[in-house]
């Protein structure tokens, strides 16, 4: 692994608005993410860059930079998404002097990966002025957006659940479709209460969660005539993980008081309620989902050192992912990305001397090849 880094840094450089060099760019503290458009021609890679959260495309195929995203002023890259498989569409958050975490006010950008077409499509700062054209616009918004779905079968959309900025109860957000290019907004549904919405990952809104007036937790389901709430303590306290519409299974991850966290399946054509894992003294790090279906298929844990453990063989991959695990043993490896067919990842691989490696994972073929 140091060999392939080492010969990776005696590539030529390549410019990036005459300012970053290649050299810049794979240095390993700098890198914080990089995931793989759908296709899996290019990647982006979120990193700091004098201080700053910025994002740099690359092309695979040859690997060479392809465009940047860097804000002015106290505005950075937050989470950031693939929304086709040539826009990336960004959270803009803003440093403040006090506090050490950036802070999210709304804002969502979006850039194609040649650094073209850069424009605010949702918050207070994207609103268009109307003047004599009946052609929608895109509107100011305040309100704090999470992108629920980034709706593969739509080329040039995404899905977000809205929270606005007023606590008043009264309003209480909704699901927006939203045009990655020029930010219109067509209204879905409003949310059943305070919190958010959740869909199937294939543009089907399924569940909200968030909390009533009393501050009490509740989860609803998503029906033909609305929205729909369940009548179940233990479901009150979940976060929905994925699932499948036409078997009506659906995966939740329960807060238990006093205990650690559990993963159940909860079918809503039967309401039947299965449980599917629990540790004996470690909370769910975070689900492992099937890179081609989104299916649920295991966990990550950190009881005493960070492990794996699947519940589902899922055609093969629990088995390969063994396979990384044993072929980098004494790092840890997770994916963060995949392409849309499944066949490509981006496999980080870091430990307590590595801030983090990347790789890229062919499915298929099994082979992986040194990135960044």
């Amino acid at each position: 692994m140091r060999k392939l880094l080492f010969l990776f840094f005696l590539w030529p450089s390549l410019a990036l608005s005459g300012q970053v060099s290649l050299s810049d760019l794979v240095r390993h503290t700098d890198i914080q993410e990089v995931k793989i458009s759908p296709t899996g021609t290019h990647l982006a890679i979120k990193k700091l860059y004098e201080g700053e959260r910025i994002l740099v495309f690359m092309s695979i195929n040859p690997l060479k930079i392809t465009g940047h995203l860097r804000f002015r002023s106290k505005e950075e890259v937050g989470d950031f998404y693939w929304a086709n498989n040539e826009r990336i569409v960004t959270e803009v958050v803003s440093r403040e002097a006090a506090l050490e975490t950036p802070i999210f006010y709304g804002s969502l950008f979006a850039i194609n990966y040649d650094g073209t077409r850069g424009k605010n499509i949702f918050g207070h700062l994207a609103g268009e002025r109307q003047v004599g054209s009946r052609l929608k616009k895109a509107e100011s918004t305040y309100a704090h957006p999470t992108i629920i779905d980034t709706l593969p079968k739509e080329k040039n959309k995404i899905l977000i659940s809205t929270s606005p900025w007023a606590k008043d109860w009264e309003t209480i957000g909704e699901i927006l479709e939203v045009n990655i290019y020029n930010g219109v907004q067509k209204r879905i549904t409003g949310l059943p209460q305070v919190g958010r919405a959740h869909t199937d990952r294939n543009g089907n809104l399924t569940f909200a969660t968030g909390s009533n007036r009393n501050g009490e937790r509740e989860l609803y389901k998503k029906s033909k005539i609305g929205w729909e709430k369940l009548e179940n303590s233990i479901l009150n306290r979940s976060w929905p993980r994925g699932g499948n519409l036409e078997t009506g299974d659906f995966y939740f991850e329960i807060d238990r008081p006093n205990d650690t966290e559990q993963l159940v399946k909860f079918n809503t054509k039967t309401n039947k309620l299965t449980q599917i894992f629990s540790h004996d003294i470690s909370d769910i790090s975070a689900v492992i989902y099937h890179p081609k279906s989104d299916k649920p298929i295991g966990v990550y844990l950190h009881p005493d050192y960070p492990e794996e453990y699947f519940f589902d063989e899922g055609n093969g991959f629990a088995a390969y992912f063994r396979g990384l695990k044993k072929a980098f043993e004494g790092y840890r490896i997770n994916f963060t990305s995949f392409t849309s067919d499944g066949s490509l990842g981006i496999l980080k691989v870091y430990g307590d001397r590595l801030p983090g490696d990347y790789f890229l994972a062919n499915l298929k073929t099994k082979k992986v090849d040194f990135l960044l």
